[in-house]
């Protein structure tokens, strides 16, 4: 019998998560779904309950943004027969833009609940084993849409410390803080045969096609191809950086000369000088020093929709 776990960010859009469970409840309760509710209270609570409870349960259900997404991966179980879905109503929402899926709440519940509205798809993820510039412990780390080392990392970092503006326009304002205080990456980066070493502006490794809310930095990346894209941009200064980040919006990215596309299923990276980098927009470290990505292939079962 299928048993549902749902953990949700209350505050995921803007309070759209808290207002969700209602809904949730509802839906489950009329159709005699067999099911718990946990609300997240602090960063990284997500994990937690994941990693307590999800082994007792067939279908694990992420409620809220890209963040709640990579918080709930890396704390379930992989490569198992665990059935992952989610629902999500945070600000950026990258990850459903590699799916055929619904927008409305009660749309993707009878996705989530109805096997002939449904197909269940397995789909890769990235792991970076990584070492910072403080310990040389190796850290390790999930991502479901993509991960990025510098100038991304950075705005993604002064993203999360924005109080003022939420979603889209937060980010918008963060490119533009980063834009007076980024500096490049003297980097070493290696993968299948190739060895690209100098200054970049950022590393962007994609199983998914956008990152930010809309930034398609990785649009060739396929979540189920069995490989990982990564996009190298090369130095550039601040007036020329500004007028080619809107083609990031508008899925024109291969247009620009200072970037280079590439498909691997291993990356290692080291860089000169520690920095910044991201998992789903999650910052995980402010001084990675060195890093192996690698692509799981078909690793995470999940739900979507019936095309």
């Amino acid at each position: 019998m299928n048993k549902y776990l749902y953990i949700v960010n209350p505050v995921a859009g803007n309070g759209s998560g808290g207002k969700s469970v209602t809904t949730i409840k509802s839906y489950c309760d009329s159709k005699n779904i067999n099911y718990k509710l946990y609300l997240t209270k602090y960063p990284l609570h997500a994990t937690e309950i994941a990693k307590e409870l999800s082994s007792g349960f067939s279908h694990i259900i992420a409620v809220g943004g890209d963040g709640t997404v990579n918080e709930v991966l890396n704390g379930i179980h992989i490569n198992n027969n665990t059935v992952f879905a989610v629902l999500q109503i945070g600000t950026g929402n990258d990850l459903v833009k590699n799916f055929n899926y619904p927008t409305n709440l009660i749309e993707m519940l009878d996705v989530i609940h109805n096997e002939s509205k449904q197909i269940i798809i397995e789909i890769d993820i990235g792991q970076v084993k990584y070492t910072t510039e403080s310990s040389n412990k190796e850290e390790n780390h999930l991502f479901i849409n993509n991960l990025g080392i510098g100038f991304d990392a950075y705005v993604g970092y002064l993203n999360q410390h924005n109080k003022v503006l939420k979603g889209v326009s937060s980010y918008v304002l963060s490119v533009l803080k980063a834009l007076f205080n980024y500096k490049m990456v003297e980097c070493n980066i290696q993968f299948d045969d190739k060895k690209i070493t100098g200054k970049k502006l950022m590393l962007t490794i994609g199983n998914g096609i956008s990152s930010g809310g809309g930034f398609y930095l990785t649009p060739r990346a396929i979540i189920d191809d069995n490989y990982l894209d990564v996009s190298i941009f090369d130095e550039i200064s601040r007036f020329r950086l500004l007028n080619v980040l809107p083609k990031a919006l508008v899925n024109k990215l291969e247009t620009v000369e200072e970037t280079k596309m590439y498909k691997s299923k291993e990356i290692n990276i080291e860089l000169a000088e520690p920095y910044y980098v991201h998992c789903d927009g999650e910052i995980i470290s402010k001084e990675i020093k060195k890093a192996q990505i690698k692509c799981l292939p078909n690793a995470l079962k999940l739900i979507t929709k019936k095309k």
